[in-house]
């Protein structure tokens, strides 16, 4: 006569460890995946951000200066950033427009500003 042994319901047989593994292992690609793209996200959001702040420079320190003493120019900040501002003077205004570029991972990137200044 053969006789059955009684399983023991105490663990987890290899088959629902190895489901249990694959599962945790989606879930932690995921998990890194976004973590991944929120750093990049946050990285351009900062870049943007400081482009914007010294593009307002340029701007701030153009509205100061005396009309007559308005000039076009460029340069470079924390070697990065190049800012370059334009002016189209007219006899009794002035639009100034700054662009700044800088490198973002593999691709450039870059934004405008402008403003009228008057006479």
């Amino acid at each position: 006569m053969i006789q059955c042994q009684k399983r023991s319901s105490r663990g987890f047989t290899l088959t629902e460890v190895i489901i249990a593994m694959f599962i945790l292992s989606v879930v932690a690609i995921a998990l890194n995946t976004a973590l991944l793209t929120f750093v990049r996200s946050n990285r351009s959001s900062r870049e943007t951000t400081r482009a914007t702040a010294l593009g307002n420079q340029v701007l701030e320190r153009l509205r100061l200066t005396p009309f007559g003493q308005l000039q076009s120019g460029s340069d470079t900040v924390d070697t990065k950033y190049y800012r370059v501002w334009t002016l189209d003077v007219e006899p009794t205004k002035a639009t100034a427009t700054v662009s700044i570029s800088w490198p973002l991972a593999s691709a450039g990137h870059s934004i405008q500003l402008s403003t009228i200044i008057s006479r």
